[in-house]
């Protein structure tokens, strides 16, 4: 940790211990906000694809016939395949062109079976017959015939609000980024610093005119800010639980920090997250070692911004 009087001004501690157990004792359990559970534009949108093909196959809820009526459907409207696969909650791009389905492995052999659900042009009648035995043992007809579900698109909605809450454990990281950007631009703002999201080797040196290559040419910073002459990259990320990727990160920042020191320039790293409670030893380690390890609360209440400032002046 790089010494600086903003520690005991700002957060009234006077060794890098009590900044460190300030940090630990401040840590958020989550960055949650209320955009966090779902992505409703994003859920739409995928319905949208969908819904006119899911209103004609609603003609199919509470058929006796149903295994005939889907067939006489798909013969007439064969692109309607392809959305079979949306009812088990499948992305398109998990059927193209074909989806493989292990049929038996009782008889000491594994025997699959491919079936083509995403057809341009007509069906042959071996094509329609596979999707409908398709229909039938994955439970789809009996979902439609037994009048469980009242109307397909609805149905598909709550299926797709289902698929994007597995999307929660990559939306952390965002929510910290989103959250880290507005005291960012905020800071750069009222000092005239100039800042880039998700930058690059390349964008920095068009956008800042400074030369870097720590990291590679292909890595991607959350934030790169230019206070004066003096380059940091800010790296952002939030983790509610432990494991061994909190310790490979910490790895990751400690050297990476080592390189980009060698090229003048800083690293600055802003985490969260309850995770760093069972993961500890790392984190301090990584705290020791970097020029500043924050937390959201330590931005809060202008930890950043005084260090910002510090690094330019002592350029």
């Amino acid at each position: 940790m790089r010494q600086s009087s903003a520690y005991s001004r700002l957060l009234n501690c006077q060794s890098a211990d009590e900044v460190f157990e300030y940090l630990m004792r401040t840590l958020k359990e989550n960055v949650r906000t209320f955009d966090y559970f779902v992505n409703w534009e994003r859920v739409l949108q995928n319905l949208r694809r969908y819904e006119v093909g899911l209103n004609t196959l609603n003609v199919l809820i509470g058929k006796k016939d149903v295994e005939s009526s889907l067939g006489s459907l798909l013969q007439e409207q064969p692109d309607l395949m392809k959305l079979l696969p949306v009812l088990l909650g499948l992305r398109e791009q998990a059927v193209q062109p074909s989806l493989t389905i292990l049929t038996d492995y009782e008889r000491g052999e594994l025997r699959y079976r491919s079936f083509r659900l995403c057809l341009e042009g007509p069906a042959s009648k071996d094509q329609i017959q596979a999707a409908v035995e398709f229909a039938r043992k994955t439970g789809i007809l009996q979902l439609l015939s037994n009048r469980r579900i009242k109307s397909l698109p609805d149905y598909v909605l709550g299926v797709e609000v289902g698929l994007d809450s597995n999307a929660r454990k990559n939306r952390g990281g965002k929510q910290m980024e989103k959250i880290v950007q507005f005291f960012v631009d905020d800071i750069c703002q009222r000092r005239e610093f100039k800042y880039l999201r998700q930058a690059t080797a390349r964008t920095i040196r068009e956008e800042f005119g400074v030369e870097m290559s720590a990291g590679g040419p292909a890595r991607s910073y959350d934030f790169a800010i230019l206070a004066g002459d003096r380059l940091s990259l800010v790296e952002v990320n939030c983790y509610g639980g432990g494991g061994s990727k909190l310790k490979a990160t910490a790895g990751e920042y400690m050297q990476l920090h080592t390189q980009l020191s060698q090229q003048g320039h800083g690293l600055i790293w802003l985490t969260e997250g309850a995770g760093w409670h069972s993961t500890r030893a790392p984190l301090r380690d990584a705290f020791d070692h970097l020029d500043c390890v924050l937390n959201l609360d330590m931005v809060a209440k202008g930890v950043l911004e005084a260090l910002l400032v510090e690094n330019m002046r002592s350029a």
